[in-house]
C-alpha cells in the first residue's frame, strides 16, 4: 500500500515527463519504482523516486526555457526582417515581384498539370474505365462504332461490369422563346449508371426507352440549361422543348457536377432517338459510325488479361453482326483494343505542351532564385560592418546565419502570397482566353479546359507553400553561408575575398546558362510559329470571314440562294459561298474512290469530299491549275462533275492530265446512293483542311446541287 508521499512523488515525476512520451515513460518509471520498493525497501525506492522527479523537473524547465528562448529569437529575427523590408522598399519590391512571377507561373501551370495528369476522373472506379476502340492505322485507334456493333459487343462481352456508349453533337432547341444552340449527347441507358450519375430532379432514361427507334422523345437536361432557360423551375419535369420540329418531354435534370464527356453538355437523349436526332437508320444501320463505347473493367481482371481476350471477342461480335454490317464502309472483324478512358479525355499533345511549359517556368524560377540570391549576397557583403558589430557584441555565427535565413524566408513568404494572385490571373487567362472556333491542337486545348476543373485548390495551395519555402531556403543559403563564414578582421577592414566573387560569378553563370536555354527554346518556338505562318495553305486567308451554320431540316435550293444573296449584299462583302467543309476546319470522312481503268481490288484512292456552291474557289482564293471550276450550269440534271485537288490528280493519274478522267465513289453526303461515274472538270491547288503538319489529303469537290438541291 503506497502512502500519500509516494503517490505525490509519482504524480510529480509523471507531470515532469515530456507530454508526447508521458504514457510509456511513466509506465517504465512506475515499474522500476515497484521493483526497487520490493528489493531494497520503501525508503530507498522513495529516495530514488525523489531524485528522478527532480531530474525530470530540471530537464522539463530547461526544455521550456530553450523553446521560449528560440521563440523569442525567432520573433526578434522576424521583426528585424520586417524592419529591413520597410527600410529598403525598392529592394524588397524587386525581389518579391521577381519571385512572385516565378512562383505564380509555376503554381498556375502546376494546377493544370495536376488536373490533367494526377487528379482522378470524377467517376466511381475511374481507374477501371476503358474506352474500346477498333484497330486502325492511327495510334489511338478508331473510336466511333455503329450502334449494332456496340449492341453485339455489349451482349457478348464478359470482361466488363457495365458498358455504355455515347455520341456528342450540337443542336438547335426551341423552348417557346429564342432558339438556342446547345451541346447534346446521345447515350445508352447504361450511360448514367456507368458514370455514377443520377438526376437531381426527375429521372434518367429507362431500359424501355432503348428498344424502339424514334419512339420515346424524352430528354434529360443539365443544371445549367435548367437555370438559364427554365429559370430553375422545380416543375420543369414534363415540360417540352422542340428539336427538329419534334417535341421532347423533359424527364430529368442532372446535378451541377455532371456536365457530360465534353464538360459543356446541356442535354442528353436516349440512343433510339438517334434516327430523329441524326438521320434515319442511325440507331439500326451498320454504316453509321458515331457511337463511342466505354466500360468498367471487372475488379478481378487486369487490363493485360482483358486485352488478351479482345481478339476472341472481336471474332464473336463480327460473326454475330456480319449480316447487318455487310453494307458498312468499314465492315470486317476489327480487332477491339482497350484504352484507358482518361487517355480519351486528354489529348497527348496538350499534356506534353503543359509538361514542357512547366519545365520552362521551372527554369524561370531557377533564374529568379539565382538572381535573388545574387542580390541578397551583395547585400550581405555590404552588411559586413553590421555583422562585425553583432559578433563583437557577443552574437554567434549561428545567430547571424539564422537571421539571414529568416529574412530570406520572409521575402519568400510575401512572394508566395503575391504569387497566388499571379497564379489566379494566369489561370483566368488560360481558361477564358481559350480559342473555341479553330481545330487541331487548340480545339483539344479548349475541350481540356471545358472538362477538367482547373483552379487553386488545396493541392495547388500546398504546392505553392512548398515552392515558396523551398525557394526561400535555396536563395537564402548562399548569403547565410557567407555570413556564417565571414572573417571578423576582413569584415572590419571591408575587404572581400575571391571566394565571394566566385560565388557571385557562379550565380551569374547559372543565370546566363539557363537564360540561354530559355532563349534557344523561345527561338525554336518563334521559328516554328514563323514556319506555320508562312506555310502554304492553298488559299488566301486575308480578309476571309467564316461562319458555321447547322441547318436541322432539309431546305430547298431557294433558301440557300437567298441566304447567299443577303450575304453578298452586306457592306464590305465582295463574294460569298457555302461549303460543307472549310479550310483548317478538319477534313470529312475519307474513303476509297474507284478510278476508271484501274482494277478496283488492286488500286483505289483514299480521298475526302467537299460540297460547295459556285464561286467557292474564287472566294477562298484557291488557284485553279487546270480546267474550270463550277458554274450555275452544273445542275442536278447535268452530268456529274467534280473538281479534284492536285494530290488527288497525282495519286489517281500520275503523269497524266486528270481533266476529263472519271472516277466513282459512294459518298452519301455528295450524291446519295448513286454510284455513277463522275467526270473531272478541273484541278485546284492542294488546300490544308486539317492540321498544318498533316500531309495533303486527296480531295474532290462536288457542286452544291448534289447536297442542297435534291
Amino acid at each position: 500500500m503506497r502512502g500519500a508521499w509516494e503517490r505525490l512523488l509519482l504524480w510529480m515525476a509523471r507531470m515532469a515527463l515530456p507530454r508526447g512520451e508521458r504514457e510509456w515513460m511513466a509506465g517504465d518509471l512506475e515499474e522500476e519504482y515497484a521493483q526497487l520498493r520490493a528489493t531494497r525497501g520503501v525508503r530507498a525506492a522513495t529516495l530514488w523516486l525523489a531524485g528522478e522527479t527532480q531530474r525530470n523537473i530540471v530537464e522539463r524547465v530547461s526544455t521550456l526555457a530553450r523553446q521560449r528562448k528560440m521563440t523569442h529569437m525567432l520573433g526578434r529575427d522576424l521583426r528585424y526582417a520586417l524592419r529591413l523590408m520597410r527600410l529598403s522598399p525598392g529592394f524588397t519590391i524587386t525581389i518579391v515581384l521577381t519571385l512572385a512571377l516565378g512562383i505564380g507561373a509555376n503554381t498556375a501551370i502546376f494546377s493544370v498539370v495536376d488536373a490533367l495528369l494526377f487528379k482522378p476522373l470524377p467517376y466511381p472506379g475511374a481507374e477501371r474505365l476503358y474506352s474500346v476502340v477498333l484497330a486502325s492505322n492511327k495510334p489511338e485507334g478508331m473510336a466511333a462504332w455503329p450502334y449494332p456493333k456496340y449492341a453485339a459487343f455489349a451482349r457478348e462481352q464478359q470482361e466488363f461490369d457495365l458498358t455504355a456508349a455515347y455520341s456528342n453533337s450540337r443542336v438547335t432547341i426551341d423552348t417557346g422563346g429564342q432558339p438556342a444552340r446547345v451541346e447534346a449527347e446521345v447515350v445508352t441507358t447504361s450511360y448514367f449508371p456507368l458514370f455514377g450519375a443520377n438526376a437531381a430532379l426527375g429521372r434518367v432514361f429507362t431500359d424501355e426507352e432503348e428498344r424502339v427507334p424514334a419512339r420515346d422523345a424524352v430528354v434529360v437536361i443539365s443544371d445549367a440549361l435548367w437555370r438559364s432557360t427554365f429559370g430553375a423551375d422545380a416543375n420543369v419535369i414534363g415540360r417540352a422543348l422542340t428539336i427538329k420540329d419534334r417535341s421532347y418531354a423533359i424527364v430529368g435534370v442532372m446535378p451541377p457536377s455532371f456536365r457530360g464527356q465534353s464538360g459543356i453538355v446541356q442535354m442528353w437523349l436516349p440512343v433510339m432517338m438517334a434516327d430523329h436526332f441524326y438521320f434515319k437508320g442511325a440507331a439500326s444501320g451498320g454504316a453509321a459510325w458515331w457511337m463511342r463505347p466505354v466500360g468498367r473493367l471487372k475488379a478481378e481482371l487486369t487490363a493485360q488479361t482483358a486485352a488478351a481476350r479482345m481478339p476472341a471477342l472481336s471474332n464473336r461480335v463480327g460473326l454475330i453482326d456480319s449480316s447487318r454490317m455487310k453494307d458498312a464502309m468499314r465492315d470486317g472483324r476489327e480487332l477491339f483494343q482497350l484504352r484507358p478512358f482518361r487517355d480519351t479525355k486528354i489529348d497527348p499533345a496538350v499534356s506534353r505542351s503543359f509538361v514542357v511549359l512547366l519545365a520552362a517556368v521551372g527554369l524561370v524560377l531557377i533564374i529568379a532564385c539565382a538572381n535573388t540570391a545574387n542580390l541578397l549576397l551583395g547585400r550581405a557583403i555590404r552588411r559586413q560592418a553590421e555583422f562585425a558589430v553583432r559578433l563583437a557584441l557577443g552574437a554567434s555565427r549561428h545567430d547571424i546565419t539564422r537571421q539571414v535565413l529568416v529574412e530570406s524566408l520572409v521575402l519568400a513568404a510575401v512572394a508566395g502570397v503575391t504569387a497566388l494572385v499571379v497564379a489566379r490571373w494566369t489561370l483566368a487567362w488560360l481558361v477564358t482566353a481559350k480559342p473555341m472556333n479553330v481545330t487541331g491542337f487548340w480545339s483539344q486545348y479548349a475541350r481540356t479546359f471545358d472538362f477538367f476543373d482547373v483552379g487553386l485548390d488545396a493541392r495547388v495551395a500546398a504546392f505553392n507553400v512548398a515552392v515558396a519555402l523551398g525557394v526561400g531556403v535555396v536563395f537564402g543559403l548562399l548569403p547565410a553561408r557567407h555570413a556564417a563564414r565571414m572573417d571578423l578582421n576582413d569584415a572590419l577592414k571591408q575587404r572581400t575575398g575571391s571566394s565571394r566573387f566566385g560565388a557571385r560569378a557562379a550565380l551569374v553563370l547559372a543565370e546566363i546558362a539557363f537564360s540561354v536555354v530559355l532563349l534557344a527554346s523561345a527561338g525554336l518556338m518563334v521559328r516554328s510559329f514563323a514556319n506555320a505562318t508562312n506555310a502554304h495553305l492553298g488559299f488566301e486567308p486575308d480578309h476571309l470571314v467564316s461562319m458555321l451554320a447547322r441547318i436541322e431540316q432539309r431546305k430547298p435550293a431557294a433558301f440557300y440562294r437567298e441566304w447567299l444573296d443577303r450575304l453578298r449584299a452586306l457592306p464590305g462583302v465582295e463574294s460569298a459561298a457555302l461549303a460543307t467543309m472549310a479550310p483548317l476546319g478538319g477534313s470529312s470522312y475519307r474513303g476509297p474512290v474507284e478510278v476508271e481503268g484501274r482494277p478496283k481490288k488492286e488500286f483505289s484512292v483514299v480521298a475526302a469530299v467537299n460540297v460547295v456552291t459556285p464561286g467557292f474557289f474564287s472566294t477562298m482564293g484557291i488557284k485553279t491549275l487546270a480546267g474550270r471550276s463550277f458554274s450555275d450550269d452544273d445542275r442536278e440534271t447535268s452530268p456529274r462533275v467534280a473538281v479534284v485537288s492536285l494530290a488527288f490528280a497525282r495519286s489517281a493519274w500520275p503523269g497524266q492530265d486528270a481533266v476529263g478522267k472519271r472516277f466513282r465513289h459512294d459518298y452519301r453526303v455528295a450524291f446519295g446512293d448513286a454510284k455513277d461515274w463522275t467526270t473531272v472538270v478541273g484541278i485546284v491547288d492542294d488546300v490544308v483542311y486539317g492540321a498544318l503538319e498533316d500531309p495533303n489529303t486527296p480531295m474532290f469537290t462536288c457542286p452544291s446541287h448534289s447536297r442542297w438541291e435534291r
